[in-house]
Order: C-alpha cells, then sequence, then structure tokens
C-alpha cells in the first residue's frame, strides 16, 4: 500500500489493497499475498523502486493500519476489482474491462 498507493488517500490505498485481495481469492493470480504482490510487473515498485525503505513515516504507519484492517476483510470498496492503473497511462488491456471506479489518480477494472 505503502509503495503504491500512498499519495491516493484512505480509500486509494484501500482500494489498490482489495485488488491484491481480490487477486489472491481469484484463480487467475497466485494465491498468496506475497505471491501476487511479487509477480512479474504487476506493481510497478517492485522492479521500478531499488530501495524498499520507507521515508515518509506517517504515510507508512497508515499503510500499517489499513493493511490490518484489510487482512480482517473490510468491505470492499472496490467491488471485486482485479486491475487498476494510473491516469497517466492507457495500458492496451483497459478497453477490454469494465471501469468499476476512480479515486484520484487510479482508475480500478473488473473482467
Amino acid at each position: 500500500l505503502y509503495f503504491e498507493a500512498r499519495n491516493q488517500g484512505k480509500i486509494g490505498m484501500l482500494m489498490v489493497g482489495h485488488v491484491t485481495l481480490n487477486r489472491v481469492e481469484s484463480r487467475q493470480y497466485p494465491n498468496t499475498i506475497c505471491q501476487v504482490v511479487y509477480q512479474d510487473y504487476q506493481f510497478s515498485w517492485t522492479h521500478l523502486i531499488k530501495d524498499h525503505t520507507p521515508r515518509e513515516i506517517e504515510s507508512w504507519k497508515q499503510s500499517i493500519r489499513l493493511s490490518k484492517l484489510l487482512l480482517n476483510r473490510t468491505f470492499d470498496r472496490s467491488n471485486g476489482a482485479l486491475y487498476y492503473h494510473s491516469k497517466d497511462v492507457n495500458p492496451y488491456w483497459a478497453d477490454k474491462l469494465t471501469k468499476v471506479s476512480t479515486v484520484k489518480d487510479h482508475i480500478f477494472y473488473v473482467n
């Protein structure tokens, strides 16, 4: 949550977290959080950022609090979203999916 969505506010962070958990539950993706997060080129920070040391302590603390909420299976605000991207990019797959929500700079989709 910290590296992928700390600038997206609480709702944006929760949405990204729900995408991760939805992928864990989907047959299309690996079945653990770590495997989903570190699957090749699924989350940009895993291959673009070399130093994974959190520098913004309050955002880091918020990430931890929200992660705990997510692990307790809070209401899925993403409506089952499995995909999202920044508004700054236009991935080839976006037109093939159904948009379910936009939160700040991220657009969320289902199959």
